[in-house]
């Protein structure tokens, strides 16, 4: 179903303004797409939704299709479906923009959590998008957040059939068409989760990887404590986890964002709120997701809080347009997603 909410705002708020964009060309809207940008063209691919409302018995389903424009194309620029889609429908997993391509990484499919690795190149002459494999996971994996440092992919976290993971694993790029495969490294501290948000922040005299939030494995009824706030940098030179300054907010599949040497966004997500507003007298069967955001500085380890998003969603997906982010879909509350596209930026550029 297509985003009911008044979502169509374009405004300053603490520093970020927003402009809409060209709506997603699926008018179910979707959430969880593979996102980045290849060879000057943002690359969106995959993705869930529900064709028939979730309300309404409807099931979800993953979509194959990939959409592509220009990264400076004008912010109204249509979308282009590509001609080549995705080998079955898949979403739900991690990306991130390499010098390679979109590398698009697990996920869940039809059948559930899938451990498939693949690029996604924009090839200017051939006019389309192209797919490569890579090593596949270790083993299947949703919903895990992933970085790119140094050549090299790391892959935090995720899930597997209800089964949530506290790995960190490696993969060189450049060494992974001649048979490289997945390193395991020291894995997270603390709670295994899913759905973090991870960014490499510069801090002190070098880049260390941030993961924040997050939801824990649920033994029974998920509950709102399920929904994590906690932090923790990585030290790529030693190996050595320690804590960070914890989220503002419990987030669940947030946006995420790299804003600066020593600085990312978080957005949204979802904080398990909604969980109680769902039950009882006067129950909301469709309750708005947090629309709050909020700046980490890795060198102070501090959040400070920048206004709204003009729609708050879990499971958007980020493409960095070089000083511009592209946010796109997402599931503004349960069972609903959104084909909204913006365009954010600091306000002061």
């Amino acid at each position: 179903m297509m985003c009911a909410f008044a979502c169509g705002r374009a405004a300053a708020a603490s520093g970020i303004a927003w402009e809409r964009a060209a709506d997603l060309p699926d008018p179910a809207g979707l959430k969880g797409m593979y996102a980045g940008v290849s060879n000057g063209r943002v690359i969106l691919a995959g993705g869930s939704n529900f064709p028939v409302p979730a309300s309404q018995g409807g099931k979800k389903v993953y979509a194959r299709r990939v959409f592509t424009r220009l990264a400076n194309a004008p912010d109204d620029a249509p979308w282009e479906i590509g001609a080549v889609a995705l080998p079955a429908g898949l979403g739900e997993g991690a990306s991130v923009t390499t010098e390679h391509g979109v590398v698009a990484i697990g996920g869940n499919g039809e059948s559930g959590p899938v451990a498939d690795v693949f690029i996604l190149k924009w090839d200017d002459a051939a006019g389309r998008v192209v797919r490569t494999p890579l090593p596949p996971l270790p083993e299947p994996a949703a919903n895990a957040a992933a970085v790119c440092r140094g050549g090299k992919l790391y892959v935090i976290g995720g899930e597997n059939r209800g089964r949530v993971s506290r790995r960190l694993m490696e993969l060189d790029l450049a060494a992974a068409t001649n048979g490289a495969v997945w390193r395991e490294l020291p894995p997270l501290p603390g709670t295994p989760r899913f759905g973090a948000a991870a960014a490499v922040l510069r801090a002190g005299g070098g880049e260390r990887l941030f993961v924040f939030g997050g939801r824990a494995e649920s033994a029974g009824r998920v509950v709102e404590t399920d929904y994590l706030v906690d932090g923790f940098s990585y030290d790529f030179e030693t190996g050595a986890w320690s804590s960070a300054a914890p989220l503002p907010w419990r987030a669940l599949l947030p946006a995420a964002a790299r804003t600066g040497d020593s600085e990312m966004i978080v957005m949204g997500g979802s904080d398990g709120s909604h969980l109680a507003r769902m039950t009882g007298p006067g129950a909301d069967p469709a309750p708005a997701l947090p629309d709050h955001m909020a700046f980490y500085d890795a060198n102070a380890n501090q959040w400070r809080a920048v206004g709204r998003m003009p729609l708050g969603a879990a499971s958007a997906a980020v493409a960095d347009l070089g000083g511009r982010w592209l946010v796109a879909g997402g599931e503004p509350a349960p069972g609903l997603r959104a084909r909204n596209v913006y365009i954010m930026k600091k306000a002061n550029q």
